[in-house]
């Protein structure tokens, strides 16, 4: 590739596929997990200190009753990474600190960040419009998704058959919503050719 690889920030598995696409190692650690909102809110309103933090294993999240099948770990005060695409506390201690340094190296050399949040993970409308406004979002190319459009234009109204797509889901399917190649360039977030079509953006 002749242009460096961006980075994705994301609350869950949304832009797995950038790397998978273009074939190149995760520089992001925010693969195969999720954040409940309030946690991410919390992260990146401090995201050097919380990604300097190592990984504090619970048992017990403070945002969901059940009990997990899957590690979770702190970062500081209540950032919480659910591990959900992992096996054990021990791959994700290794691959969070592989992908952290390649994230730090990726910094170094000036890499775009790409910020995402939806309400896929249980974010309130709330919480996404408080991400927009936060300085450290404000500073990179950022983007939301939520079932009912907000007042951000940023922000995308995306749901099928009344639920939020997943992440994958959401990223595989996201030139029916935007042009992604134009925000990762630019950071504006505009229509694509596809999301024009009506009738077939209903269907997705």
């Amino acid at each position: 590739m002749s242009k460096q690889a961006s980075v994705i920030i994301t609350d869950n598995c949304w832009g797995a596929d950038y790397y998978k696409e273009r074939k190149i190692p995760y520089n992001s650690p925010f693969i195969g997990l999720f954040i409940p909102g309030p946690a991410y809110l919390l992260m990146l309103q401090d995201f050097d200190a919380a990604l300097a933090t190592p990984l504090r294993f619970i048992k017990q999240s403070r945002y969901r009753d059940e009990s997990p099948h899957y590690p979770i770990a702190e970062l500081l005060d209540g950032i919480e990474i659910h591990f959900l695409h992992y096996k054990s506390e021990k791959e994700a201690t290794e691959k969070w600190a592989r992908r952290c340094a390649r994230l730090q190296q990726a910094l170094t050399n000036n890499a775009t960040l790409l910020l995402k949040m939806c309400d896929g993970s249980g974010a309130t409308d709330d919480e996404i419009m408080e991400f927009h406004q936060l300085p450290f979002v404000k500073q990179h190319h950022n983007i939301s998704f939520s079932q009912i459009k907000l007042n951000h234009p940023n922000n995308i109204q995306s749901k099928r058959k009344g639920h939020q797509l997943n992440g994958i889901k959401l990223f595989r399917r996201k030139h029916f919503y935007f042009d992604f190649k134009h925000w990762e360039s630019t950071g504006e977030v505009r229509p694509s050719l596809w999301s024009w079509l009506k009738p077939l953006s209903q269907k997705i």
